[in-house]
């Protein structure tokens, strides 16, 4: 009679969804990107985290968590997920850039094996339009002109940005 063992599989299959509370942002707007972390299991996802490191044109602002979020290297700890069990992670940034496409990117992962990797990445886009500020000034040759004088009007308008103003008129 032989001895026959078979071993069963820890898996865990974290799953990551990300939005952004705002696709169209403007310049200095505060906007708050989450991310919901959940194991459809079977098993529990030990030492769970997320990179999530923010882009260019994002000043990080403040967070609020399952876990701990660390700004500086994206690095959001979750520890140990039960089957069924969810995390959520809210990043308050600042927009600091315009006239960009800014994608944020947070990778899941932990030291139990995922037995569905297609889910373990999740991405948002947000838009953030130019911005002009037009100033018009206008100018006289002569203030006291009398009748039959002749005077001259001067308009200048100025863009002073940040970006270039398109078909003004």
């Amino acid at each position: 009679i032989g001895n026959n063992t078979t071993k069963v599989n820890d898996d865990a299959d974290l799953e990551i969804i990300k939005v952004v509370s705002n696709k169209n942002p403007k310049f200095g707007e505060t906007i708050t990107w989450t991310i919901t972390v959940t194991n459809n299991g079977p098993n529990t996802a030990v030492d769970a985290y997320v990179i999530d490191k923010l882009p260019k044109g994002l000043t990080y602002q403040s967070d609020d968590s399952n876990g701990k979020y660390d700004p500086d290297t994206g690095y959001w700890v979750i520890g140990n997920l039960t089957n069924g069990a969810k995390a959520v992670l809210n990043i308050k940034t600042l927009v600091n850039i315009t006239n960009a496409t800014i994608t944020n990117v947070a990778v899941v992962n932990s030291t139990t094996p995922d037995n569905n990797t297609e889910n373990n990445k999740a991405n948002n886009t947000t838009d953030v339009d130019p911005e002009v500020d037009l100033e018009i000034i206008k100018l006289v040759s002569n203030k006291t002109a009398n009748k039959g004088d002749k005077i001259t009007w001067t308009i200048v308008v100025t863009n002073k940005g940040p970006d270039t103003a398109l078909e003004v008129y």
